[in-house]
Parts: structure tokens; C-alpha cells; sequence
């Protein structure tokens, strides 16, 4: 039986986890690792990476068709999702192990430690593919002040290196959209086999996917649509037939006539009238490292 999907803490008890660590997902066989900066005091309370439901990680992966649900780890990764990733040849570890209320907290030295350590477990484990999560951090720890995202020029130990946009929810500068566009680059390099990548649901559903009925309702209708033996096409379909008010996707035309629709802000989609999102208290302890 899978953790529960409601586990809160208070400020108090996320703090006490600070330093903390959290085991790496990696196993052999492993062709992509996606490497954070360091956990986050959630993600450790609950022993699940990326477990804040701010952070986009997983929507972005289920967008970029890596993986064909949408994982939920704000309770902890369930075994099954564990699995379910190493058999997909993806894995998760981290340049820092311990866990801070933010990536701002760890040094330059401790950050440059960790690249090292990286570096020998991409030699244990052979993957094709090591992907940095941020840049900035990738600058400083590998002493390239200047890099950019992407592939980098150089591998680490027979592994191509590329540095892609961080999932966090405060990094406002990558929508999710570009988030699941760079992931699904460095899937194709790692020869990771990938389903149909799902269409846009609206810039707000990827910081809070599965919290709203519209959001829920678009990715399950989309991923039932990619898991169909006529999957092509059928997801587009799917989302501008069955959930949203457009036609067909990328269609500027409406799927029936009507009066203008006002724009609110704080939606799940800007193009069509929906629901607002309920406002959602702080959370202590999510980094932009996951």
C-alpha cells in the first residue's frame, strides 16, 4: 500500500529536516539522470524528490511523454512510481546531498564537492545522459561561468552533459512548456522511447497539475488518447473535442461562436473562462532544486 496523498507539516517540523538527505533513484541500466541541486526539506520529510507540489518535475515529465501518468510525490514516490521510473531508464540524484530550505544556502566549495561525486557516479553507472537542473548552478560547480543551456562541449566520463531549466516553482523564466521541451530533448539523446507529448493545457496547470478538475481532466483524457492504438493525433483531439473550448489544437478559431470571453487572471487557462485558483498557503522548505 502507497503512502498517503495528504501528509502537511508545519514550519517547524520541515526545519528539523534541514541537513537531512534523501538516497539517490538510480539503478543500473539507467540512461538519463536528472540531477537537482540539492533536496528540499519536503522532499526529504517524505523521502520523494521533487516532492513539493509547486515544482513542476513530473508534470513536465508526463508533458514531454518520459512517462505516461502523471506522478504524484508530495506523500513520497510510491514503489510502484519508483519502478516504474528505473524501468524507463530514468534516474534522479542530486549535486548536494543535504537538504536545505533553499539552494541559496549551499557555498561555492560545497557545490564544486558535488560535481565531483557526480562525476563517479556517472562512472559506476554508465548513463548516456547527465542533465543539470539550472544553469546557475552548473556554472558554479563546474567552474563555467559562462555556460548556457543545452549540450555542453565537453562529457562527464563518457556521458554527454546537458544543462536544462530548472522545474522549481520559482523559476518563473521556464514555463512548463519549456520545461517539458528540454527534457524531452535530452530523452531523445538518451534513446529513451517516448509516448505522444501531451498538448498545451495552459500556463498555469503545470504548477499545480492534478489540483483542479479542468487540469485533471485534460491530462487524463490526453494520456488515455496517447495510450490508444491511434495515439497520433488523437491527444490533440482528445483536448480540443472533449475538454477544452477550441476546436482543434493550435486552432485560432473557437469550436462554436459566442460572445467574447473575459480574460481572469490567475486561471487555469487565459483563453477560456474557468475556475480560479484558490489561493494556496507558503510552503516552507521548496527549493529550486526539487
Amino acid at each position: 500500500m502507497g503512502p498517503s496523498r495528504n501528509v502537511s507539516f508545519t514550519r517547524a517540523e520541515l526545519k528539523s529536516f534541514t541537513g537531512a538527505t534523501l538516497p539517490d533513484l538510480i539503478a543500473e541500466g539507467v540512461r538519463l539522470l536528472f540531477v537537482g541541486i540539492n533536496p528540499g526539506l519536503r522532499s526529504v520529510a517524505v523521502q520523494g524528490h521533487f516532492a513539493p507540489r509547486g515544482n513542476r518535475f513530473y508534470p513536465a515529465l508526463l508533458r514531454a511523454g518520459i512517462t505516461d501518468h502523471l506522478i504524484d510525490a508530495s506523500a513520497g514516490l510510491t514503489a510502484r512510481d519508483r519502478d516504474y521510473l528505473l524501468g524507463r531508464g530514468v534516474g534522479i540524484t542530486s549535486l548536494v546531498a543535504r537538504a536545505t530550505a533553499g539552494a541559496d544556502e549551499l557555498g561555492p566549495a560545497e557545490l564544486a564537492e558535488g560535481a565531483g561525486a557526480l562525476a563517479g557516479t556517472v562512472r559506476r553507472f554508465r548513463p548516456r545522459v547527465v542533465a543539470i537542473l539550472g544553469v546557475t548552478a552548473y556554472r558554479t560547480a563546474f567552474g563555467y561561468p559562462r555556460a548556457v543551456p543545452g549540450r555542453q562541449p565537453e562529457d562527464l566520463d563518457g556521458a554527454q552533459l546537458w544543462v536544462v531549466p530548472n522545474p522549481s516553482g520559482r523559476n518563473a523564466h521556464a514555463p512548463l512548456d519549456t520545461l517539458a521541451a528540454a527534457y524531452r530533448e535530452v530523452a531523445l539523446a538518451a534513446a529513451i522511447e517516448l509516448s505522444v507529448p501531451l498538448p498545451h493545457a495552459g500556463p498555469a496547470c503545470g504548477r499545480r497539475h492534478g489540483r483542479h478538475r479542468r487540469c485533471r481532466d485534460r491530462v487524463r483524457v490526453a494520456t488515455e488518447a496517447a495510450r490508444s492504438p491511434s495515439a497520433s493525433g488523437s491527444a490533440e483531439r482528445a483536448i480540443g473535442g472533449r475538454v477544452g473550448g477550441r476546436g482543434r489544437l493550435g486552432s485560432r478559431t473557437p469550436a462554436s461562436p459566442g460572445p467574447p470571453r473575459r480574460r481572469t487572471k490567475g486561471t487555469c487557462s487565459q483563453t477560456q473562462v474557468s475556475h480560479r485558483l484558490r489561493p494556496t498557503r507558503g510552503r516552507c522548505g521548496a527549493t529550486p532544486s526539487g
